[in-house]
């Protein structure tokens, strides 16, 4: 895979935290709902697009993203 280009932990609206490894050229990222998970792999079929697996999407940044899974979204910030 390319090189991790941000690593982030983000708080979201119902107090939870999400990690998410943000990879260089923006069409992969790791997503672990919890800080010990092992890292579930997301694509985006191009820069700037949602990241997603069928089951997670997450759209946004290193600062601050949508996580949609279950049927409801949650937004989180750094």
């Amino acid at each position: 895979p390319p090189a991790i280009a941000a690593r982030a932990t983000l708080r979201c609206g119902d107090n939870s935290l999400v990690y998410v490894d943000f990879f260089q050229g923006e069409e992969l990222a790791n997503f672990r709902a919890e800080q010990g998970d092992a890292p579930i792999q997301l694509r985006a079929e191009a820069a700037g697009q949602p990241y997603t697996n069928g089951e997670i999407t997450v759209e946004g940044n290193a600062q601050q993203v949508s996580v949609t899974r279950g049927g409801s979204t949650l937004n989180c910030k750094a």
